[in-house]
């Protein structure tokens, strides 16, 4: 620990207190500062997660996916603010007054909170069979993508959405397990699914038969640009469709029909063969991750080995 940061490692302790057979609570050492995640199964494929995080120290904590299939995390933004970049150098950002909608599978990465910053959020994490009940087949295929988080909306919370969070939150904390409080807290998370299905599945009005408009197709080969052109700036999916005016849903399906691959794979691939061109050049692992969009090498060289098979010091020997 130096000058007022922490980096908290997967292998590092977490307290679990049991609070009952579908609630328990995750803390971080009192040495952290006041930090706890409580977590409550619902119904099956339908778990909530509060989080209260306020550090003593600047803290940037490993964290990797621990469920065994893909998953929609729902995040309401309570208070403060905090960042995550996954080991394909995407960035979510969590800011308290908006709604963040993501799918993932296993995901490695690194969540940033700031010092004595307080953070609270409310997560309501979905499994695929689960949505299945409110969804059709294609809806739900359309939301999840191998290996990659789809990062589906960041918009400000509606009225609605925080007064059920905030009932929620506050229930978690009386922690009772008579039949009438479960039942609201399912009524609370089920309200804000419901509040938020027209940004999970948007209706896709302004596509027909016959493909795309002229519009949609400057705007995907604009976009296209930009992630050749502004490699090293870490763009995201959410900031690229934000920038040509297209919401993230709506670039994803148009720039799949317009180049035959996700947007996000696509990224992704573009980065890898551009490290792979500075690297044979001679340059370091460190210069190389940042000229291709990578705050942390150590996040470059586990994006760069799953893609390559081999990490960038095995297959540069002689110049790493």
């Amino acid at each position: 620990m130096k000058y007022g940061l922490h980096r908290l490692g997967l292998d590092e302790t977490r307290f679990i207190d049991i609070v009952s057979a579908k609630q328990k609570r995750i803390c971080l050492s009192e040495d952290l500062g006041h930090c706890y995640v409580d977590a409550l199964q619902i119904e099956e494929g339908l778990q909530i997660n509060q989080l209260h995080y306020c550090p003593k120290y600047q803290l940037l904590e490993e964290t990797q996916s621990t469920h065994q299939q893909p998953v929609m995390v729902l995040t309401v933004g309570l208070q403060g603010h905090s960042e995550y970049q996954s080991q394909n150098t995407e960035n979510i950002n969590f800011q308290a007054g908006h709604i963040t909608i993501n799918t993932f599978t296993s995901v490695e990465g690194i969540r940033h909170y700031q010092q004595q910053e307080t953070v609270a959020q409310l997560r309501l994490i979905m499994t695929p069979q689960f949505l299945s009940k409110y969804l059709n087949e294609e809806q739900v295929q359309t939301l999840f993508y191998p290996e990659y988080i789809n990062q589906i909306a960041f918009n400000p919370i509606s009225a609605t959405s925080k007064v059920h969070a905030l009932a929620l939150v506050h229930s978690l904390q009386q922690a009772r397990r008579d039949p009438q409080h479960l039942l609201q807290q399912h009524i609370h998370a089920l309200s804000i699914l419901s509040d938020q299905l027209g940004n999970i599945a948007p209706q896709p009005q302004s596509f027909d038969d016959n493909g795309l408009n002229y519009k949609d197709i400057q705007n995907i080969e604009k976009a296209k640009t930009m992630m050749i052109n502004q490699i090293d700036q870490g763009l995201t999916i959410n900031v690229i469709s934000n920038l040509v005016g297209m919401n993230v849903h709506k670039f994803k399906v148009s720039f799949i029909k317009l180049y035959g691959i996700n947007p996000t794979e696509y990224l992704l691939e573009i980065r890898m063969r551009k490290a792979l061109a500075l690297l044979d050049s001679g340059l370091q692992v460190a210069q190389v991750a940042w000229q291709v969009g990578y705050k942390y090498p150590n996040n470059f060289t586990v994006a760069f080995t799953r893609f390559y098979g081999k990490s960038p010091k095995a297959m540069f020997s002689h110049k790493v």
